[in-house]
C-alpha cells in the first residue's frame, strides 16, 4: 500500500471517529451548532383548543427559534401533563392553575403524591366551570337534588372541580345527586337523549361543542350560588374566583351569569435552559397577532395584561427575565403569589 493511500485511510478513519464523538456530544459536524432541542408540548385531546393552541405555538417556535424542533402532543389533559412534566417526559405542558399549584406545593389532590418539579411559563386563557341543562325547570343549585349530573371525565380536572363545587354548595355525591362521568361531547349526547339532567364542564365561553348544542337546543345556564361559590373559591385559592359572564353571551341567556373561573397555564420543566425558555416567551409575545388570528376569540385571553394574572407557582428564570425586561404588568402581584407558593412547598417538604 502506498504512503499516500495510507495517509488517506488514516484521515478517513479520523473523520469517522470525530463524527461518532460529535454524534454522542450532540454536535452537528461542519456547522459548529448543537443538535436540535426537541420540545414536546403536552395539550389535551385532538381537536380541542388546548391541542390547537399547542400546535400554533409549536409552529411559531419552529419558524422563529433556531435549533428548536417543537411538536404538540395530544394527551389525557391537565393531570396527565403534570405527571409527564414531573417525569420529564415532555418539556412544555398545559394544565389548570389550581392543580399546578397543588402539584408544586404538595397540597390538595397532590398531598400524598409528593412535590412536583414544574415551573410556569405564562397564563394561557381563562376557563369557566359552566353548569347547563336542557330542562328549563332546573334553574338553580337548589333544584339539583335527585338529578343526574355529568361531572366530567374520570380523573379529569373537571371531575375534581365539579365535585368540590357541588360539595361546597351542600350537595353530597350519591346521596343528593347521581354522578355521571363523561367527557364533554359524550355528555352532551347523554343530555340530548335525556339520560342526564345537568352537565358541568371547565371550558372557555366560546367552546365549539357548547355553541353547537346551543344552536340546536334551548340550553339553560345555572348560576353558581354566592355563598357556596365563595366557599369553593376560598378552598382553591389563589386560583379560582367568581366572575360574571355578560348577558347575551349565549342565545338563551337572559341576564349576567355568575360562574367560578380560573386560568389555564402553560408550564415548563425547570431543566430547560434559560436561553431557550426566554426565546420561547419572546417568540410567543412578539407574534401575538399571528397567534390570535389563528385561533379566534379564546386566544385573546393571552396578552400582556393577563400573562401573569393566573400564574400560581414560580416562573422559569428564562420567562421571568423576559417579563422583567419588557416590564409586564402584574409582576409585583406575581412575586407575592410565587413567594407564598414557595413557603407552602417548604412546609410540605418538612411534613
Amino acid at each position: 500500500m502506498s504512503r499516500e493511500r495510507k495517509e488517506k485511510m488514516k484521515t478517513m478513519s479520523m473523520v469517522v471517529i470525530l463524527s461518532i464523538v460529535a454524534f454522542l456530544l450532540g454536535i452537528s459536524v461542519g456547522t459548529g451548532h448543537t443538535a436540535d432541542q426537541f420540545i414536546t408540548i403536552g395539550t389535551c385531546g385532538p381537536g380541542g383548543y388546548w391541542f390547537q393552541s399547542g400546535a400554533v405555538l409549536a409552529d411559531l417556535m419552529n419558524k422563529n427559534i433556531q435549533g428548536v424542533t417543537a411538536n404538540a402532543q395530544a394527551t389525557a389533559c391537565a393531570v396527565h401533563n403534570l405527571g409527564a412534566l414531573n417525569k420529564k417526559e415532555m418539556e412544555l405542558g398545559m394544565s389548570v392553575n389550581y392543580l399546578s399549584y397543588q402539584a408544586y406545593t404538595g397540597t390538595g389532590a397532590y398531598k400524598d403524591k409528593g412535590i412536583f418539579n414544574i415551573s410556569a411559563l405564562t397564563s394561557w386563557y381563562r376557563n369557566y366551570l359552566l353548569v347547563f341543562t336542557l330542562d328549563e325547570k332546573i334553574a338553580s343549585f337548589a333544584d339539583f337534588k335527585g338529578k343526574r349530573i355529568i361531572i366530567g371525565g374520570a380523573g379529569s380536572a373537571t371531575e375534581k372541580t365539579a365535585t368540590e363545587l357541588l360539595k361546597a354548595c351542600g350537595l353530597e355525591q350519591n346521596k343528593d345527586y347521581t354522578p355521571i362521568k363523561a367527557n364533554l361531547e359524550p355528555g352532551i349526547e347523554l343530555m340530548k337523549g335525556r339520560q342526564a339532567d345537568i352537565q358541568m364542564w371547565l371550558m372557555p365561553t366560546k367552546n365549539a361543542a357548547l355553541l353547537s348544542l346551543i344552536e340546536t337546543h334551548d340550553t339553560y345556564f345555572i348560576p353558581v350560588p354566592k355563598e357556596g361559590g365563595e366557599k369553593f373559591c376560598e378552598a382553591l385559592k389563589p386560583s379560582f374566583r367568581l366572575v360574571d359572564i355578560p348577558n347575551g353571551t349565549y342565545r338563551t341567556q337572559k341576564k349576567s351569569l355568575k360562574a367560578a373561573s380560573h386560568m389555564v397555564d402553560l408550564l415548563v420543566i425547570p431543566d430547560l435552559s434559560e436561553d431557550i425558555v426566554y426565546k420561547i416567551v419572546k417568540t410567543l409575545f412578539e407574534n401575538l397577532d399571528t397567534f390570535h388570528s389563528s385561533l379566534g376569540a379564546t386566544a385573546k385571553d393571552l396578552n400582556r395584561d393577563d400573562a401573569l394574572s393566573g400564574v400560581t407557582i414560580p416562573l422559569h428564570p428564562g420567562a421571568l427575565k423576559y417579563y422583567k425586561e419588557q416590564k409586564f404588568p402584574g409582576l409585583d402581584d406575581y412575586l407575592e403569589v410565587a413567594g407564598n407558593a414557595m413557603k407552602v412547598r417548604e412546609e410540605s417538604r418538612k411534613k
